[in-house]
């Protein structure tokens, strides 16, 4: 899919994988609560150390992950993010700071989900609800592998002695 070229959402939403387990009417819902966006380059849609308001789903380009470590590392990439990737999710249910910056490297075409629908999501009592929960229990599984792996990764290369 070329940028700027208008996207079927629903069919979109189809593809990615995270949504395998919702029917066609769950995604319809899903479609009907996401506002689709154009996002420039060196956007800003999650800034650590403020609180984030929606959750996102990248349709198109790719989003980096950064973290500022100390003033002496500078900024570090954790992670790129593509087509597919869902992000915002952990400061949504905790109700904090992001512990990230999520940037686009590049134009990105991504949905967002409003806090106060991921809210309705994230508590209600319905099936939908449940496949979203388990979404989100799973999208943590893969934050806190990816996060673990950072850190033997950043204490193999400590030096020894």
């Amino acid at each position: 899919m070329a940028m700027g070229v208008p996207i079927n959402f629903a069919n979109f939403l189809q593809t990615v994988p995270a949504f395998a387990e919702f029917s066609p009417q769950e995604l319809e819902v899903l479609e009907q609560a996401m506002v689709v966006g154009e996002y420039p380059d060196g956007y800003e849609f999650i800034g650590e150390e403020r609180r984030a308001r929606n959750m996102f789903l990248i349709v198109e380009g790719q989003v980096i992950a950064t973290h500022r470590r100390s003033k002496v590392r500078g900024l570090d990439v954790m992670e790129r993010l593509g087509p597919g990737d869902i992000f915002g999710l952990v400061a949504l249910i905790d109700h904090r700071p992001g512990w990230a910056t999520y940037l686009a490297a590049g134009p990105v075409t991504a949905a967002y989900l409003p806090a106060n629908a991921f809210e309705l999501l994230f508590t209600a009592n319905a099936p939908l609800a449940y496949r979203f929960q388990s979404l989100i229990a799973t999208q943590l599984v893969r934050d806190l592998r990816a996060c673990a792996s950072d850190l033997m990764a950043a204490i193999d290369e400590t030096p020894k002695g």
